[in-house]
């Protein structure tokens, strides 16, 4: 496949760098001919903050010109737009303010009123024309469109066959944009391949003094978001990594980490073909294998699962553990690359173990194997077979030629997670994993309610509808502890129910309008004096004796 990679926020530029970095010769920082990157890759780097890409020198700007480029995602968005002004003064939501707020709610409230207001919609279209979303539709159709084969150019066979995103889980721009372009680019284009390489943070304080708390929220609203959209709606598959897992492998060394994570993709990205191989890697075809369901198999471990709310049986995105392993050539066989990439049967890393994220392999309910080397099909199959126990009809392999001095091997496992109850319990699988960002999630909303709900710039009716999205009836705090329940009982998928802020009902404004009159706050300080009032009453000897008259009459 040959994916246009799209680095979204901080740690997406700094991983995507390790995709683009030029094949060609470069001397003295000049490069003798065209931008070359490995597996003829292309890509951009997305982010809200200025500062963070004038700190940097090897992206340069793509209304410039420039390759690598980097986009500024409200970059088409001037100081006095009226699109701006309209969403401040109704919402207290800011398309573009210094210091921009990047939480993943904040910028799923800003996506999700574009849908929902239609007096937004039509500000929005008399100011951009054609475009009814200054953000997503910016960054697709000014930055992502046009490196891919839905491209109108005329070099469209050198172009890009699908996207990659790379984004932090639990960051900033990564966790709240990669959800509304994918929604957006959907509505152009419904089947062309879309995966997602999500990156979950590491525990503790990051240093921008986010806690981890609130950033495992910020995870789980966009792994929430991305895994319960149907096909065809959403994303193809979550390729999920730990950085937890990584930091204990590198010693908190990061460019080694995007280093590794670079190398471990090396070999989906490689169009060298195996001589005779009749299985394609194309990335419409690879799509297709990730979605497909074994027909003994249907409705196991959460590929085809009824979306709770939806009253229909559909396909929801599955998530990728990607596993990988290389040796020096001939040195080991097929067996020893599969036990290096899934370890040799602990859970827990011992020694060599290629699993970038905590995971049980014998869970997996498909396994997609891609090799560099000399191996054979079936040695492949059989290797895999031994570690997971799959049936063999259950393995794919894609062989590709590789470099002659080295050997490695990509394993992503579908789903390495479900069936069994208590499995949360035990260190090192997939559902320990989830089952500690869920709880961290839950702790945050508890105890944070002034943080999530008291930003300084929201509007009452963004309060009233984060309250109810956060704290209401079948909202998210419910949905995360239902969330829990279907983990400890080995239930998958994980999330199975989508949730929005705004957008329940078109006539859902003018309701919250005229609850804007009374906000939350005011309605407690009511409900308190009218329940401090009817205590007083009650205490009042001569109130109680008339309370009786009254009654006995």
């Amino acid at each position: 496949m040959r994916p246009c990679i799209v680095g979204i926020g901080g740690a997406g530029g700094n991983i995507l760098r390790q995709f683009l970095q030029s094949q060609d010769i470069n001397l003295m920082g000049l490069q003798f001919g065209r931008h070359l990157a490995y597996g003829g890759v292309k890509g951009l780097w997305l982010e809200s903050a200025t500062q963070d890409t004038q700190r940097q020198s090897y992206y340069g700007s793509l209304v410039q010109g420039q390759y690598p480029p980097f986009l500024i995602c409200h970059g088409n968005v001037s100081e006095g737009s009226d699109t701006r002004r309209y969403l401040s003064d109704t919402y207290g939501l800011d398309l573009k303010a210094p210091g921009f707020d990047r939480r993943a709610e904040y910028l799923k409230g800003i996506f999700e009123v574009f849908e929902f207001d239609p007096k937004l919609k039509e500000v929005c279209l008399e100011e951009f024309k054609s475009n009814d979303n200054p953000l997503s539709g910016y960054m697709w159709q000014v930055g992502i469109r046009p490196h891919t084969i839905i491209s109108t150019s005329s070099a469209r066979s050198k172009l890009c066959d699908s996207i990659l995103f790379i984004a932090s889980l639990g960051g900033g721009t990564g966790t709240g944009f990669i959800n509304p372009i994918t929604s957006y680019v959907r509505s152009e284009e419904p089947i062309f391949p879309i995966f997602v390489l999500g990156i979950l943070t590491e525990k503790g304080t990051d240093k921008r003094k986010a806690t981890e708390g609130q950033r495992d929220l910020g995870a789980v609203i966009a792994m929430y978001d991305l895994l319960t959209k149907a096909s065809g709606e959403g994303i193809d598959a979550l390729i999920l990594v730990d950085n937890q897992t990584l930091v204990q492998r590198f010693g908190g060394n990061y460019t080694g980490m995007d280093v590794c994570i670079y190398n471990s993709l090396k070999p989906l990205l490689d169009l060298r073909n195996y001589p005779g191989d009749l299985l394609q890697d194309d990335s419409q075809g690879i799509r297709r294998v990730i979605w497909e369901v074994n027909g003994e198999n249907n409705g196991s471990n959460g590929i085809s699962r009824r979306r709770e709310g939806a009253g229909s049986e559909g396909l929801l995105p599955p998530i990728l553990v990607p596993c990988y392993c290389i040796q020096a050539a001939h040195e080991g066989d097929e067996l020893e690359l599969v036990e290096g990439a899934l370890g040799k049967g602990s859970l827990l890393p011992a020694g060599k173990d290629g699993r970038l994220f905590p995971c049980d392999p014998t869970k997996a309910d498909r396994v997609l194997v891609f090799t560099r080397g000399f191996f054979r099909t079936k040695d492949i199959k059989e290797a895999v077979q031994e570690r997971t126990g799959l049936s063999e009809n259950k393995i794919m392999v894609y062989r590709k030629l590789g470099g002659g001095k080295a050997e490695d091997m990509l394993i992503l496992l579908r789903n390495p997670y479900g069936g069994t109850i208590g499995e949360h319990k035990r260190p090192g699988t997939l559902e320990w994993r989830l089952h500690d960002i869920i709880t961290e999630s839950i702790n945050y909303i508890e105890n944070n309610e002034m943080n999530i709900l008291g930003f300084q710039s929201y509007k009452e009716i963004t309060k009233e509808m984060l309250r109810k999205y956060f704290y209401g009836k079948d909202g998210l705090l419910d949905e995360l502890y239902d969330c829990l329940e279907r983990l400890r009982e080995g239930e998958a998928p994980v999330f199975t129910r989508p949730l929005r802020i705004f957008g329940n009902g078109m006539n859902a404004l003018g309701n919250c309008q005229e609850e804007q009159q009374m906000a939350a706050s005011d309605r407690a300080s009511l409900r308190k004096m009218v329940k401090e009032e009817l205590r007083a009453i009650f205490n009042d000897q001569d109130c109680r004796r008339r309370i009786r008259e009254i009654l006995q009459s």
